[in-house]
């Protein structure tokens, strides 16, 4: 290799997760004639959109025994874990991502302290042009500097975008939820990943009606059926929070007796369906109830009354149940 300018440094654009993990792996594999530069204007390293949150209740969406930075040694994170954040911890343990972030960060820091990796240099910057002039990159950085590199790693996510929006609504958009104070009125979430938790968690409606109404649905889509029971019995005394007429409210009694059903509580399916039926007629539950009996081999009627949030009253559904789905 040639000993001019650039030879010896690769920029890595994005200092967030996949940033961060990319210019640990460099550092740790190049020797010391070798320079990483790590470019981006947000002053926290190894975290991104993703691990910024310090909620607890944002959890990563794998085990920790499947979250470690290194293919070859996959209960890393686990062990970092036990000796950094909670010595109870278990594999099968879903553990906050704001931990997570700090591993990230913890390990980019430990690489750069070793005499014998590569050399790490932060730039608290953001990255303005990038033109490729033969074997080489400039990189050209908001402080009208220069880095030459031979190679370059784009590693800066996905940026929220409003372009879509119609100009109502782009000018009330929400960029961060994890600092931005939510406005007045109706919110419409655009996507269902983390940022929208977040939301849900902030505003009572969200969080308390329609985050487990989702939650519950995305349930049945799995199978697990159980759980949906449970999440939609707990929401359905606040459903009329949700507008709409009573016909369209159905649709989630619907739903919970779909999944008490499929999970073995047949029982407790028929009490929903003779509540229904003791406000109006419906043979379309009357057959359904009669399905779910014979289904059951239950001849006899049964005398217990209905529970209140089968008609959408304030009381929660029974533990006997509950608990067993």
């Amino acid at each position: 290799m040639r000993g001019g300018e650039g030879d010896c440094c690769v920029v890595v654009v994005g200092a967030g997760a996949a940033g961060a993990l990319t210019a640990s792996h460099l550092v740790t594999s190049l020797s010391p004639r070798y320079r990483v530069a790590l470019v981006d204007p947000s002053p926290t390293t190894g975290r991104g959109a993703a691990y910024s949150t310090t909620d607890e209740r944002h959890l990563l969406n794998v085990p920790a025994s499947g979250m470690s930075a290194f293919p070859r040694d996959p209960e890393h994170f686990f062990r970092w874990v036990r000796n950094h954040h909670d010595k109870e911890a278990q594999p099968q343990d879903f553990i906050p991502r704001h931990v997570y972030g700090d591993y990230i960060h913890g390990l980019l820091q430990t690489a750069a302290e070793y005499p014998g990796n590569a050399r790490l240099e932060r730039r608290e910057e953001a990255v303005v042009a990038i033109a490729r002039r033969g074997d080489r990159f400039t990189v050209r950085l908001s402080s009208g500097q220069a880095i030459v590199a031979r190679a370059v790693v784009l590693a800066t996510g996905s940026s929220p975008r409003t372009d879509w929006a119609p100009a109502g609504l782009s000018s009330a958009d929400v960029a961060d939820p994890w600092t931005d104070e939510l406005p007045d009125g109706d919110l419409l979430l655009v996507g269902t990943g983390l940022r929208t938790t977040s939301l849900a968690h902030a505003d009572p409606f969200f969080r308390d009606v329609v985050a487990p109404v989702c939650c519950a649905l995305q349930a049945v889509v799995e199978g697990d059926f159980g759980s949906a029971a449970n999440q939609l019995a707990a929401v359905l005394p606040r459903a009329t929070a949700l507008g709409g007429s009573a016909a369209q409210r159905d649709v989630l009694q619907d739903t919970l007796v779909y999944a008490l059903a499929r999970s073995g509580q047949g029982e407790q399916a028929a009490v929903v369906l003779d509540e229904r039926l003791s406000r109006r007629a419906s043979p379309r539950d009357a057959r359904q109830r009669a399905r779910i009996r014979e289904g059951q081999g239950a001849s006899s009627p049964r005398t217990a009354s209905a529970p209140a949030w089968a008609s959408g009253g304030q009381t929660q559904p029974r533990p006997g149940w509950q608990d067993r789905g």
